[in-house]
């Protein structure tokens, strides 16, 4: 697995949130310990929102943290 670049290191790599579990490091995503099959980009969309919980993330911000500067994606279909 591809880790995130856009995510501080962690000594614990691991975010705990419910009965999920994941690794910043491999992005893999754990249900009450079974690995859960998600794609990369969800996966790091859901990184990105956890490591800001309690603030507000603009379309921007989640925009240039997953997918760059200077790539298209069209967010408007919401």
């Amino acid at each position: 697995m591809v880790a995130c670049p856009y995510l501080r290191p962690r000594e614990m790599p691991l975010i705990r949130f419910g009965e999920f579990e994941l690794n910043e490091q491999t992005l893999e995503l754990r249900r009450n310990g079974t690995r859960v099959r998600i794609q990369q980009q969800p996966t790091r969309v859901l990184a990105f929102l956890l490591n800001h919980q309690g603030k507000l993330v603009t379309r921007q911000q989640l925009q240039d943290a997953i997918w760059g500067q200077g790539t298209f994606v069209d967010l408007s279909r919401t």
